[in-house]
């Protein structure tokens, strides 16, 4: 926290940058993201850039295969899709419980 003199404000840093000008993640926003994880029914993600903006915060995010998958009628797996080490772009879709954000690459 930085204090101006004369002044009673604070401005947030994170990594020595102030909080406000950093991309915050909001639903419908594009975001590229690099896949670390993956496991039959959901992918684990980073995410690198929000709307073309580089995140110095480290934001996870979760492919689910009922949000990959939504218009196959076969039996496909996640692995069968995505790999480890993989970048795409993804559009976030919600607030996750736990596991970070929802992501779809079906925009």
């Amino acid at each position: 926290m930085l204090t101006f003199p004369g002044e009673d404000t604070n401005i947030l840093l994170k990594n020595g940058l102030p909080i406000f000008n950093l991309p915050m993640p909001f639903i419908g926003a594009n975001v590229t993201c690099k896949i670390y994880k993956v496991t039959p029914f959901q992918a684990s993600a980073r995410i690198t850039h929000i709307e073309d903006q580089k995140c110095y915060i480290t934001y996870r995010g979760v492919f689910r295969s009922l949000d990959i998958l939504a218009n196959t009628a076969e039996d496909i797996y996640v692995t069968d899709v995505l790999k480890s080490g993989q970048i795409l772009k993804a559009l976030i879709i919600s607030y996750g419980e736990n596991n970070g954000l929802i992501l779809s690459k079906n925009f």
